[in-house]
């Protein structure tokens, strides 16, 4: 399976990253539009929602994983999660170019962090990554605060450790091992297989 970084709406070169691939996985920030998926699989080409995705839209995309979970595309499991925070919403359009519903409300995120205790996932990708593993990933200094969805991510990983987490949002190509976990932050439009 391949893993996809941030698109930001370069939508011709994420079909030509997947052209020819079984499956795949983009880590958010997809742009906000879809129809560029209309002729792709759904079943084994799936998109995470970052800070920069269309929420009034997105749900509709059949590529569309959701929320938070469990899923297997192309015989990988992994959970995932989506949502990060926009550091520059305060320049951006509310349903233009930014969603208040970015990141997962309270209510959603504890259900996020018992779903995860409960699978106890080998493989984790999602947009943004733990708190604690901000500092050494963070390409602009405005994401040092950490995020809801970033102390989500923290307490997810206090509570199970997984093998992998792959993740974008930071716009870094940067692969940390903290004790049996590989973190891997994907630049814009950087893949890896696994």
């Amino acid at each position: 399976m391949l893993i996809i970084g941030d698109v930001h709406g370069y939508y011709d070169s994420y079909l030509n990253l997947i052209q020819g691939k079984i499956s795949s996985v983009q880590v958010g920030d997809f742009g906000f539009n879809y129809d560029c998926l209309s002729g792709v699989d759904p079943d084994n080409h799936k998109i995470i929602g970052g800070n920069h995705d269309n929420y009034d839209i997105i749900g509709n995309c059949p590529n569309y994983l959701g929320d938070f979970g469990m899923a297997n595309v192309g015989g990988v499991e992994f959970f995932f999660v989506r949502g990060e925070r926009s550091v520059d919403a305060h320049i951006r359009t509310e349903g233009r170019n930014w969603w208040r519903n970015e990141e997962l409300d309270m209510s959603m995120a504890y259900k996020a962090i018992e779903a995860y205790a409960d699978a106890k996932p080998d493989i984790v990708i999602s947009h943004g990554c733990p708190a604690e593993m901000v500092p050494f990933f963070v390409t602009n200094s405005m994401k040092n605060a950490p995020s809801r969805t970033a102390q989500m991510l923290d307490a997810m990983w206090s509570s199970h450790r997984p093998r992998l987490w792959v993740f974008g949002h930071h716009h870094n190509t940067e692969t940390m091992v903290v004790g049996n976990t590989t973190f891997r932050c994907l630049n814009e439009l950087e893949t890896m297989e696994i």
